[in-house]
């Protein structure tokens, strides 16, 4: 019912939505009147997002900000996928499997954004990681790989 709307209302093109209508887009666009009785117990169903992220992002930055999620997601999991295998690193991995599932929360609500700042925080952290230059291997393993390249034993005598 709620996409429904949102897609009904995108299929009547405006500029607006090549840029999109700003933060809470589904309210300044007015599209949010044509679902909002949906969430009439909460204290204010007008504020109520899209429930998908893709449908959302364009009434918020519109299609030129649909683009650019789309491909800040692509490149960071092609980011972290190559550091794991490269690294064979569990770390990477692991922020991997972190975005894709902030990504996938995205079919059903309008999460990872300013509606969740929590969500949106790990998200940023996951593509921060993707694109940081060094290796992403936990602390304990860049210090075993530098001790060991130094010749610690992990004692104090010397060799």
């Amino acid at each position: 019912m709620i996409w429904d709307a949102v897609l009904g209302f995108l299929r009547h093109p405006h500029v607006e939505q090549i840029y999109g209508y700003g933060v809470y887009g589904q309210l300044q666009s007015g599209v949010v009147y044509s679902y909002s009785y949906l969430f009439g117990d909460t204290l204010q169903p007008i504020y109520e997002h899209a429930h998908n992220l893709a449908l959302q992002t364009v009434l918020d930055f519109g299609y030129v900000g649909l683009a650019s999620l789309a491909f800040l997601v692509v490149r960071s999991a092609q980011g972290l996928e190559h550091r794991a295998r490269l690294n064979d690193s569990a770390a990477a991995l692991a922020m991997l499997a972190l975005l894709l599932v902030l990504a996938l929360s995205g079919t059903t609500e309008s999460y990872p954004s300013y509606f969740s700042l929590d969500t949106l925080a790990l998200f940023v952290l996951s593509c921060a990681t993707a694109s940081s230059n060094g290796d992403v291997r936990s602390p304990s393993a860049e210090a075993h790989t530098r001790d060991a390249a130094a010749g610690y034993r992990g004692d104090l005598r010397p060799r």
